[in-house]
């Protein structure tokens, strides 16, 4: 899909996308479904650009989490977060 231009509302940019869905379908025109479905990799690439533009702390942060929740082993307290961004993963009991 295409990037956003810096003066791009989220809502022009949502209903740009909708019409490429609807250009790449061949329909003549855009409506709710073109949206509806431009909505996931919308938001995707928001939450993409969000953690991109994170501190390398906040990286760190969201990968031991990430690595927690694979785990079966969240909610995690704050104890068990920093112990594991150390890379000394417990495993995993059932």
């Amino acid at each position: 899909m295409s990037s956003a231009q810096p003066t791009d509302s989220p809502a022009c940019f949502l209903f740009r996308v909708g019409g490429e869905v609807a250009k790449k379908r061949g329909d003549d025109g855009g409506d709710d479904s073109h949206i509806v479905e431009a909505q996931d990799p919308v938001q995707r690439g928001r939450l993409r650009n969000r953690i991109r533009d994170q501190t390398q702390h906040a990286h760190l942060l969201l990968e031991t989490l990430a690595s927690l929740e694979e785990l079966g082993t969240t909610p995690a307290r704050s104890k068990t977060i920093k112990r594991n961004s150390t890379g000394s993963f417990p495993r995993q009991t059932k």
